[in-house]
């Protein structure tokens, strides 16, 4: 919530003082959610080595409670730190072990997912491949009502539509 409200730096000091208490407590799930958490932060403040560590931590942590949300909403977290780090192809992978999840179909985090492959594939000028997965993100994000997801779909849509020189569509 903090890194959401623009305060990654008191999200990173609240997670670790939590982490502080949970640790003796063996309180795994706790943990899990908090390393997760880090590697959001971590990612805002674009300290990206510290953030995969975080996230890794994480889905390692999630693998082995079988927190199959938490599972995929780092898949997502990944790939977007992949992304900014423009290793593609790590990225791209990331975002479609989302889509290929068989035991979590959540139309919030796949709309996400969709947008990570759309951006990877205009950044890497494949500009058709990125409409498609864009488009198919969109109507994801309409159907669920994920008004973050449909702006930056939106706005990257029209960036590659102008791109592509088609400013009709733009």
């Amino acid at each position: 919530v903090l890194t959401a409200n623009g305060n990654p730096e008191e999200a990173i000091e609240k997670d670790n003082q939590s982490l502080l208490i949970c640790s003796p407590l063996k309180d795994t799930i706790t943990m899990v959610r908090n390393y997760f958490n880090l590697g959001i932060a971590y990612n805002e403040i674009q300290k990206f080595d510290t953030s995969l560590t975080y996230l890794l931590k994480a889905l390692e942590g999630a693998e082995q409670m079988n927190y199959n949300y938490l599972i995929i909403q780092c898949y997502n977290q990944l790939g977007s730190t992949h992304r900014k780090l423009e290793n593609h192809d790590k990225s791209i992978e990331y975002h479609r072990k989302v889509l290929y999840n068989p035991v979590m179909d959540v139309d919030w985090e796949r709309s996400y997912a969709y947008y990570g492959l759309a951006f990877n594939y205009y950044s890497l000028k494949d500009f058709d491949k990125a409409i498609a997965f864009a488009d198919t993100g969109l109507l994801i994000a309409y159907k669920v009502n994920v008004k973050y997801d449909i702006q930056e779909l939106t706005e990257l849509l029209s960036i590659v539509h102008a791109e592509k020189g088609d400013y009709k569509k733009a």
